[in-house]
């Protein structure tokens, strides 16, 4: 694994920068490229929004998320969306996606997970993970 994205979903938490700060950390330290992913899902559903911004130097006792959240989730019924999005993962180089999330970041990157590795990172306050 060469690259992979990463996004924060749902919810503001505190956690959020201090997860990003820690998946750089452990990036690097494998040699592993990180490209943080703006706005989560919408990012990937919305072809005219930039999709990327580099993670310099992160403060990780700021929280929120310097990357930006939404609520946009993938309905995976919809084939047409998700083989655009894939098709979107694939032309950015990405072989992996984290997503920092809670129980609609976990549903929504479910469909992913059978056409690239992925992982979830909860940040979830209310104990809601299924």
């Amino acid at each position: 694994m060469k690259r992979i994205g990463i996004l924060t979903s749902g919810g503001y938490t505190p956690a959020l920068n201090a997860t990003l700060y820690g998946a750089v950390i452990r990036a690097n330290e494998l040699r592993i490229e990180i490209i943080g992913l703006i706005k989560g899902f919408s990012s990937l559903q919305n072809p005219q929004m930039p999709h990327t911004r580099s993670i310099p130097e992160l403060d990780h006792t700021y929280g929120g998320t310097i990357l930006g959240t939404s609520r946009h989730y993938i309905d995976d019924s919809n084939q047409e969306v998700i083989s655009e999005i894939v098709d979107r993962i694939k032309r950015l180089q990405i072989d992996g996606l984290v997503c920092v999330g809670g129980d609609g970041t976990l549903n929504g990157m479910q469909v992913f997970s059978n056409c690239f590795p992925t992982v979830l990172t909860p940040k979830t306050i209310d104990n809601d993970l299924g």
